[in-house]
């Protein structure tokens, strides 16, 4: 058996590998650098996605070996290649685990509760993990306390920086992250817009990286709640924790605010928020026109578009060996040589950066694997 696990943080991942350790001779894999195991019944590797693709080639080939079981763990799954496990399951807790879990902590406190207030509890706790329900039990003593605790305290699956490591220099929209850095520093809140795709998250981190910030970064997906009110105290919350950063990328803005919503209340919270001027905001959508107008109008607007050919070109001779040296430059006079050229970048045009990035790294990986890649195995690689 080989098997992925995947979900937000403190959702239990770890808690589960330390449960087979009690029927089951397990070995832990400890570093980013893959090492083959003892003799074992399970090796579990936690935080996959820290191997790099070498590493990843290595435990790839020992699971083939099929000289055990082997779990993995990750908060990332979409920086884990498919073809490595034959399984993946999403780890998340359901209401009436929650409920459970609230119910046997506070009976180790000496405290009964009623189902009523299990319900509310349970629903107060609505995309909080089960460290984060442990966490907050940990300091009260009451459901009142409980009440009061878990509206302070941030989910930590909203947590999510963009920090401030460095990463290769961002490709194009170099204009626009100009225009951020300026936008920041005078605490303006800036609306990024256009197809999916096109670089407003790479703008965010390389923005992280040039500014040397961690950025706090929420979709506003998770923000939103069935509950009445709630998510104005998650956005509060929010808000109140990027005031570290000094920057808060809102991704898909527009699931919060768009133009046939009602809760009025949720955009006047906003707005204040907003007003105050304690935290540059920046967000991104895909959908411009279904936001509300008095929620664009609080924002500069910029459209984020595709990669010019040339830039595209760049990226993937950039990440590809021996691309560059098929790409004679336009200079070059002999008309073969220039028609080639403007043959590539015409088949290159209206790509975003994303599909460009995901060409790229199936092509390394090809390259990874002993394949031969030349520029026309690249462009055949785009649908």
């Amino acid at each position: 058996l080989n098997l992925l696990l995947f979900g937000d943080p403190g959702q239990g991942k770890s808690h589960f590998f330390s449960l087979l350790e009690k029927y089951f001779k397990v070995e832990f894999q400890q570093q980013k650098t893959f090492t083959f195991p003892e003799k074992c019944d399970i090796f579990i590797v936690d935080e996959v996605d820290s191997l790099d693709s070498f590493n990843l080639k290595l435990l790839k080939q020992f699971i083939d070996l099929q000289k055990c079981s082997v779990l993995a763990a990750t908060n990332r799954a979409e920086l884990v290649p498919f073809h490595i496990f034959q399984k993946r399951i999403e780890v998340f807790q359901t209401f009436e685990a929650k409920k459970q879990q609230i119910q046997k902590a506070f009976q180790t406190k000496g405290v009964n509760l009623l189902l009523n207030e299990l319900d509310e509890l349970a629903g107060l706790s609505f995309q909080y993990s089960p460290a984060d329900i442990d966490a907050v039990v940990q300091q009260v003593q009451t459901q009142k306390d409980f009440r009061t605790l878990i509206k302070q305290r941030l989910p930590s699956t909203l947590k999510q920086f963009s920090t401030a490591s460095k990463i290769s220099q961002l490709i194009g929209h170099q204009q626009i992250l100009e225009l951020l850095k300026q936008k920041i520093k005078l605490k303006q809140n800036t609306l990024l817009f256009g197809p999916p795709g096109c670089g407003k998250g790479m703008l965010i981190k390389q923005l992280a990286s040039d500014l040397n910030l961690s950025i706090l970064t929420v979709n506003a997906s998770e923000i939103s709640s069935p509950y009445v009110g709630q998510t104005e105290l998650n956005l509060q919350k929010i808000f109140l924790q990027a005031i570290k950063s000094k920057v808060l990328f809102l991704d898909e803005i527009d699931v919060l605010f768009e133009q046939k919503s009602q809760n009025q209340r949720l955009i006047q919270v906003f707005i204040q928020l907003l007003e105050q001027k304690k935290v540059a905001v920046v967000g991104a959508t895909n959908r411009l026109s279904q936001i509300q107008i008095q929620i664009q109008r609080r924002f500069f607007k910029q459209q984020v578009g595709y990669l010019a050919e040339s830039e595209a070109l760049e990226m993937i001779s950039g990440q590809i060996p021996g691309i560059e040296d098929q790409i004679l430059d336009e200079e070059v006079e002999n008309a073969f040589n220039l028609r080639f050229r403007r043959n590539v970048l015409n088949r290159l045009k209206g790509k975003s950066g994303a599909e460009v990035q995901k060409v790229v790294q199936k092509c390394k990986m090809k390259l990874f694997l002993g394949e031969k890649v030349g520029i026309e195995e690249v462009l055949g690689e785009f649908k």
